[in-house]
């Protein structure tokens, strides 16, 4: 993943197939493609769009120490009529399951599992690694990121500060005070002199 990457990760199962991941990777090989089905429930469409408007979509399998990135050209909810592995009909649609979303996918390339530290879960800007140890959930919206465009230089930040800042004045004056006198209407001491703004009440700094 590039940094500013953001992908869906996407938890699956072998106990369909072992080698499932192999299986698709065929299906590539042979097609250009491949459709990965999903079991269970769909990813919001907020998530789906966002992801697919992206320049390069990109989606991570996930599995018990393993780790796949995926090139992403599509996403449905429909049975693709082609372009699944062969055991898809045997084990999937012939006993009544149906996958809920497919995923057509172009490249499927195993990552080193330390390379999940990296990424964050956007919703709870939570560490992936963390989260999927903790979370059994089928989806997670992640992303790679940006370290150095959160940080604001020095120069940004002292900018930031002077423009947020009010003008104080001296402890012995007030912004009510006009030539010595305060001009607070309705205020015991209107146009009279002001000698100590420090005690008052009502200074305004």
């Amino acid at each position: 993943m590039d940094v500013g990457q953001r992908f869906l990760v996407v938890r699956f199962g072998t106990n369909i197939v072992a080698n499932c991941i192999e299986k698709h990777q065929e299906v590539i090989q042979s097609k250009g493609y491949c459709w990965f089905g999903k079991i269970g429930v769909v990813p919001s469409k907020k998530t789906l769009d966002e992801m697919m408007a992206l320049d390069n979509p990109m989606i991570m399998l996930y599995t018990r120490n393993h780790a796949y990135e995926c090139a992403l050209l599509e996403v449905t909810t429909e049975k693709p009529k082609d372009g699944y592995p062969e055991y898809y009909e045997r084990e999937l649609f012939n006993r009544g399951r149906y996958p809920k979303s497919y995923y057509k996918i172009t490249s499927i390339t195993e990552i080193p599992i330390g390379e999940l530290a990296k990424y964050i879960v956007v919703s709870s800007q939570n560490a992936l690694m963390n989260t999927l140890n903790k979370s059994m959930s089928s989806y997670f919206y992640a992303e790679y990121p940006d370290k150095d465009a959160q940080r604001k230089e020095p120069s940004d930040l002292k900018a930031l500060t002077l423009k947020n800042s009010k003008k104080l004045f001296p402890i012995n004056e007030c912004r009510y005070q006009k030539a010595g006198k305060c001009t607070l209407r309705g205020f015991v001491n209107y146009q009279y002199e002001c000698e100590r703004p420090s005690t008052c009440m009502r200074q305004k700094r």
